[in-house]
């Protein structure tokens, strides 16, 4: 499994027109399948007097689930592009959905897939991309005593300090990357004795 991968920033959308047909890119963040299957429903549902709404997702630290459809554009114009253009650019767990009010002229197979890869191209701009890395999470029961030291130990360290909880014990919720686990629980002990 990889421990980092690009996302987008934010939801966003890009508008432009070409040749007379109006193009519009919606894209989204999401985590889950159901979640990009509401956003793309909700697009569809707002825009359903277009002629196309062309729908992409792709999930996965490792892009393993990919849907797309052309959504009745030319077989290979819309969604393929699309898709292709997510995984040259190495995102994943976003949804993307270009809405399409045709104007009158033909654009062609190869503008229909400059058309719909720029105007996605735009809305990520907009949308920004982002770096995620995972993270263990690890939960620290300490005396009251031990809280100064840890949390010294934290401010020089690579470790994220998420929260503090105080009762009876001081309860610390760190983050470390997973190949640190290790060595974060030995430091830990050492502190700590």
């Amino acid at each position: 499994m990889k421990k980092e991968y690009k996302t987008l920033l934010k939801q966003a959308s890009w508008e432009e027109e070409v040749k007379k047909s109006r193009f519009i890119a919606y894209v989204k963040p999401v985590e889950t399948e159901e979640e990009a299957n509401e956003f793309i429903g909700t697009i569809k549902k707002r825009n359903k007097d277009a002629r196309h709404n062309v729908p992409v997702f792709v999930l996965g630290q490792g892009q393993e689930i990919q849907r797309y459809s052309d959504d009745g554009e030319p077989s290979g114009t819309a969604g393929v592009p699309i898709l292709e253009m997510i995984k040259n650019m190495e995102l994943t767990n976003l949804a993307v959905v270009v809405t399409r009010w045709f104007g009158g002229i033909k654009l062609g197979t190869g503008g229909l897939v400059r058309a719909y890869t720029h105007v996605v191209q735009k809305a990520f701009e907009e949308a920004g991309i982002a770096s995620k890395t995972l993270l263990s999470m690890f939960a620290v029961k300490i005396d009251y005593s031990m809280h100064g030291k840890i949390q010294n130990f934290l401010y020089d360290s690579k470790y994220i300090l998420e929260k503090t909880e105080f009762d009876e014990n001081v309860h610390m919720f760190i983050y470390a990357r997973p190949e640190d686990a290790d060595e974060f629980k030995k430091n830990i002990m050492n502190i700590t004795n």
